[in-house]
């Protein structure tokens, strides 16, 4: 199974996106948030996602610079 995450800004394309891949049954909708800052309070620590789905402009740090910071979060809990 791939876990997926989502953080979209636009509660509208967040929440269609997250049905969408809740539906699938070889995909596990894991964490969906509005903001890389709210990601990273929401990320369970005992799943590591698969694939992150990262609008690149978010309010507060952009996708772009979340891309380090998740990365070494997903590190710190391996």
């Amino acid at each position: 199974m791939i876990s997926v995450d989502i953080i979209e800004d636009i509660e509208e394309i967040r929440n269609t996106v997250s049905e969408f891949i809740g539906l699938q049954p070889e995909l596990l909708m894991n964490t969906a948030a509005a903001s890389v800052e709210e990601y990273l309070v929401k990320q369970p620590t005992e799943l590591n996602p698969d694939v992150i789905i990262l609008d690149i402009g978010l309010p507060g740090i952009s996708g772009l610079s979340a891309i380090e910071i998740i990365k070494k979060n997903c590190q710190i809990l391996k």
